[in-house]
């Protein structure tokens, strides 16, 4: 298959792990996948190629609308802009609005988790004969040791309000032993908010999980209002630690017996299960076998790759 790709430069770093896992894995096994850095070059393509466009080039394609019917084009988009409390009112008006009328142009639409899907039908922007939910791809990772201490170790990752809801959410158990690890761009906020919340002492900020710190790991906590891809879940799976999650999206879909998914933004619940989970061993350790089993299930890249041929009619 030929496969023409188009994104918008601009994409969130997850967006961006998911086009270059897809991609990467098309060509691994032959297909020749090429990305275009101008939105309208598509136009010129030789009619066996087909054509993935990314919902951050739509706004460059607005005034492509026939022929992208007439190349039956496919689209990816991570969430419908009308739900995404991200971005500010005034571009998820925009944006929604264009999605309204061209989403029904593109021959399939592709979403990362079935709640995106669902968001999608309940506005009538996509029926089951052109929606297809298609989860990030995984790789296959050393199981963790875990810290084998009797304060277990939770590692977290998220924008700066998800690492506000899991320091909070933590602060209602200052009587239990744990101490958190946290990845951040900026450790400066949370470690602010650790020290106000009497916490200072738990808190380790990192630029990143690193392998030393997964291998360690006991519980990995998630509290961002939206995951449209679950990399960082999939991943703990993966390693076999069990995840709490208050987010929604990916994770929902996910964790099967792995974890304990909460309602989304509900801090509350999160805080219970988290107890919950910091006082019950021999729970936790039933979940970390669950978790081992549930990641070891995860598609890899090329299962997704090829699941993606299959959608393009490749």
């Amino acid at each position: 298959m030929r496969l023409a790709f188009i994104a918008s430069g601009s994409v969130a770093a997850d967006t961006r792990a998911y086009h270059e896992g897809l991609l990467a894995a098309l060509a691994a096994v032959g297909h020749e996948a090429r990305s275009l850095g101008d939105a309208a070059a598509f136009e010129s393509l030789d009619a066996g190629t087909r054509i993935l466009v990314d919902a951050s080039a739509l706004p460059a394609l607005a005034g492509s609308a026939e022929k992208l019917v007439s190349r039956r084009a496919a689209l990816l988009l991570a969430r419908p802009a009308a739900h995404d409390a991200a971005l500010g009112e005034t571009e998820r008006s925009i944006r929604a609005s264009l999605e309204a009328r061209l989403l029904p142009l593109f021959a399939r639409v592709v979403v990362p988790n079935e709640a995106a899907a669902e968001e999608l039908r309940a506005d009538g922007l996509a029926d089951a004969a052109h929606l297809s939910v298609l989860a990030s791809g995984s790789t296959a990772l050393p199981r963790s040791e875990g810290s084998g201490e009797a304060g277990p170790m939770l590692l977290s990752a998220g924008a700066p309000e998800a690492q506000e809801a899991v320091l909070r959410a933590l602060s209602r158990m200052p009587d239990l032993r744990w101490r958190l690890v946290l990845a951040c761009g900026n450790a400066d906020a949370p470690a602010a908010l650790a020290a106000g919340l009497g916490l200072a002492d738990r808190l380790y900020a990192t630029a990143t999980l690193a392998e030393s710190l997964w291998r360690q790991a006991d519980l990995f906590v998630q509290a961002d209002a939206w995951d449209s891809y679950g990399l960082t879940v999939a991943e703990a799976l993966r390693r076999g630690v069990p995840v709490a999650s208050s987010s929604g999206g990916a994770p929902q879909m996910l964790l099967a017996d792995g974890g304990i998914a909460c309602p989304p933004g509900d801090l509350v619940t999160l805080s219970k299960v988290l107890r919950r989970l910091l006082c019950d061993e021999a729970l936790r350790a039933e979940l970390t076998d669950a978790a081992w089993q549930a990641g070891q299930a995860l598609p890899d890249w090329a299962t997704q790759a090829a699941a993606l041929v299959t959608l393009l009619g490749g």
